[in-house]
């Protein structure tokens, strides 16, 4: 039986991950040597199709060599120039009895043997598509004369350090034609891409004429792979530790949780406590283990890619699926019980912690008092985090499964806290203005409405919608971030503005559907069929909201606990100032709480403040390779082209619509502000505390988020155009800008001007708390 060619179709299992590479390269077109392999399960005769008159490599292709975890490099042997049968068989003894010899190979006593044409190499080398130290975008060549000098390591290479975003070569001569260096860059750019964007550690030969690719594998000193990408959605700004030390174990038991239930057995060896980290007191999700679990679930490539570099998935292959329905349908049936299941644990568990919650007064309570209810909050929010991640899973899901126009669940998202508070504030603003004479000054719209017993009957509502209200904050999965009940003056002067200037008003009003009464909205699609289809996702739109509020509920007590706590230890002079205590993780809240004595926190937490505010003002990567984020990082270019002479942004469509308008840059909610229909506001995130602003502004441009933030869902409800994900936009734009907003296709463009480099800055009054 002939050997099978390299071209063939394999798994990493049946011919290593050498093989397996150079096979996927080598199909895909890039120049790799033809060969042969002789799979690792191989129980044939060898019969060598070979032709004699040439000379050929034979080289090692094991499991644990070239994997995204260690490169196993120069462990197993390679023989070169093997010309004759008799050289064939030898030399394939001699690949074989390297694995015995070594233990890295401990399944199987043979790995797989891969055999390739010799190159006549005049060059041979190594190309880094990232510097191999620090991660920085640089290509790293290095070269030194005939074959195999550089990998041997006998020989002192030539190199080359080439930047990624200005390509240029040395003026001077370079050991290697140029036009052999820009094929080789180009090669490793490509390969890199192939790959799903993990840095590359490529071996090359150079025959004087054309440049071979010999060997691809991962940087494994730049793995794993961190992406910001969804990271920045669920908590986007700099984090403090005390936040991240609850909503780290919270988030990576969940998800462990999740994946383990559908890859059952396949889930063995996985680390689920590595799903995600914090470099630069940013969050960041391993964007590798999460490839990983993608690959063992049979998904597309495009998985990794899709958080790396923001590529849309491919449907799954149907033999993915076959093998994933064991654990996808306990998956499906965990989530059809959802909904049943959260009225359930709202009635026993959610309602009466927060009703008792509500009642109990904090500044009576001593130290061991309120760490025993920060006990009890950090419980149940265990149980409310697998709804407040599956929650939303399971509506997207269906979402896209029976395709519902976004009108059809219009109402259903009214159930959502920010979509409730801005609609409740914004009747409330209406009818304050038929109250008031035309032109009063924003200033002026509190005092005038004590002057009246209407206007003070409404001043009472503000004051009860602040009470229901008051939990939300600019980022309610950050408990470092004040809540409104915390600054009401922010919320009173956002109300006057919409007393003054009117809001806009939200589309097509309809009737609300709850949990408890998941009917079909009146108006809405009439067939039973779309009525059928609607009714399958509408109850989990609805579920969405009222996991939302739950939850935000949870973190708003343990955070109002916490800073009562804070206040003790200033008192007692355990904590220095304000803000101190987030500056803590929990096990060290703990340890303060139950040895005052033999515990000072002051030191730690000067060391992190100084530490988080250098991080708040740092360019932090969309990506981080490796666990060592660099000290200078290279400002990240927005993706951009040029239409009809303007330049235009491409980021995910959030809300349809076209808007032209000026833009104003707004980087936290407690600030001056000057905003209206024509604003086109810009802004880092947007989380369910900055619903009051968006509903003044003409359109939405955000820099993270996607289709399901909370910016889209309140920019849609209020007919607003709006467009996510646009990086660095509140560095590249500026203040006082011309630019269109298309909410439809996703596109921003700059009118009669490029975008300025990242010099400008936003003109609001900034709170240091809410940095």
């Amino acid at each position: 039986m002939k050997l099978p060619s390299l071209q063939q179709s394999f798994s990493p299992e049946q011919v290593g991950f050498k093989a397996y590479r150079l096979g996927q390269l080598l199909k895909a077109g890039f120049p790799v040597p033809p060969g042969w392999v002789i799979p690792r399960d191989w129980s044939h005769p060898i019969r060598i199709p070979f032709v004699f008159n040439t000379a050929y490599a034979v080289r090692s292709s094991a499991l644990g060599e070239d994997d995204e975890h260690q490169s196993a490099a120069g462990k197993y042997r390679t023989i070169l120039n093997v010309s004759s049968r008799k050289e064939f068989e030898e030399a394939i003894q001699q690949v074989q009895a390297s694995y015995a010899q070594d233990k890295v190979e401990k399944k199987e006593k043979k790995g797989a043997v891969l055999i390739q044409k010799m190159v006549q190499a005049q060059w041979s080398g190594v190309l880094f598509t990232r510097d191999p130290i620090e991660g920085k975008p640089f290509y790293i060549l290095e070269g030194s004369p005939g074959t195999g000098g550089v990998v041997s390591g006998k020989e002192t290479p030539q190199r080359l350090r080439i930047a990624h975003q200005q390509p240029e070569l040395p003026k001077d001569k370079t050991f290697l034609p140029k036009e052999a260096v820009k094929q080789l860059i180009d090669y490793g750019q490509r390969i890199e891409n192939f790959f799903d964007g993990l840095p590359q550690d490529i071996e090359w030969a150079w025959d004087g004429a054309k440049v071979w690719i010999l060997q691809a594998r991962p940087v494994t000193n730049l793995v794993p792979v961190w992406t910001r990408k969804i990271a920045s959605e669920v908590i986007p700004g700099a984090v403090r530790p005390l936040t991240w030390s609850i909503n780290r174990p919270l988030t990576c038991g969940v998800w462990g949780e999740l994946f383990t239930l559908v890859l059952q057995e396949r889930a063995q060896g996985l680390d689920f406590e590595q799903t995600a980290t914090l470099h630069r007191s940013h969050a960041y999700f391993n964007a590798t283990l999460l490839g990983d679990i993608f690959r063992r679930m049979g998904l597309p490539e495009q998985g990794l890619a899709f958080l790396v570099r923001g590529e849309k998935f491919t449907r799954p292959p149907l033999k993915a699926t076959v093998q994933n329905i064991p654990g996808l349908w306990q998956l499906i049936q965990k989530e059809r019980k959802l909904v049943q299941q959260f009225k359930r644990d709202q009635r026993q568990q959610f309602i009466p912690l927060i009703r008792k919650l509500d009642k109990l007064r904090y500044e009576w309570m001593d130290p061991q008092e309120l760490w025993q209810q920060i006990l009890e909050i950090q419980v149940v929010l265990t149980r409310a985090t697998l709804y407040n991640i599956l929650g939303p899973l399971g509506f997207a899901l269906r979402n896209k499964l029976f395709a519902i126009p976004d009108p059809w669940l219009r109402s259903a998202s009214t159930t959502l806290p920010e979509v409730a508070s801005i609609k409740a504030l914004t009747d409330l603003a209406k009818r304050a203005r038929m109250l008031l004479a035309s032109g009063l000054q924003q200033n002026a719209v509190l005092s005038t409405l004590e002057e009246s017993p209407e206007g003070k009957a409404i001043l009472q509502e503000l004051e009860a919608w602040l009470q229901q209200y008051g939990y939300l904050s600019e980022v309610g999965t950050d408990i470092a971030v004040p809540t409104w009940k915390e600054k009401p003056q922010t919320l009173y002067d956002l109300f006057a503005t919409l007393v003054v200037n009117k809001p806009v008003e939200p589309v097509e009003e309809l009737s609300l559907t709850t949990l408890e009464d998941s009917t079909i909205p009146e108006e809405q699609p009439k067939t039973k069929l779309e009525q059928w289809r609607l009714a399958q996702v509408a109850p989990r739109a609805a579920l969405k909201g009222a996991i939302a509020e739950v939850y935000a509920r949870l973190l708003a007590h343990l955070r109002w606990i916490l800073v009562h706590l804070e206040e003790r230890w200033i008192e007692q002079g355990l904590l220095a100032a304000s803000g101190d205590i987030f500056f803590l993780e929990v096990s060290e809240i703990r340890q303060l709480a139950q040895e005052p004595d033999h515990f000072d926190p002051k030191p730690i937490i000067t060391l992190r403040r100084q530490q988080y505010d250098h991080d708040c003002q740092a360019q932090i990567p969309n990506l981080v390779y490796g666990n060592v984020l660099p000290e200078a990082v290279e400002p990240e270019t927005l993706k951009a082209e040029q239409v009809d002479g303007t330049t235009q942004l491409q980021g995910i469509p959030g809300s349809p619509g076209i808007k032209e308008g000026t833009v104003q840059i707004v980087t936290s909610l407690h600030g001056a502000y000057t905003i209206n229909r024509e604003t086109i506001l810009v802004v880092p995130y947007t989380d369910a505390g900055w619903a009051p602003l968006l509903v003044q502004a003409g359109a939405l441009i955000s820099e993270v988020g996607g289709q399901l933030s909370h910016g889209a869902i309140v920019a849609r409800e209020y007919g607003l155009p709006a467009v996510m994900n646009i990086p660095g936009a509140t560095k590249k734009f500026q203040n006082g800008q011309r630019v269109r907003v298309d909410g439809t296709r996703g596109g921003v463009f700059v009118i009669g001007e490029a975008l300025e480099s990242e010099t400008t800055e936003s003109q609001d009054i900034l709170d240091p708390e809410t940095l």
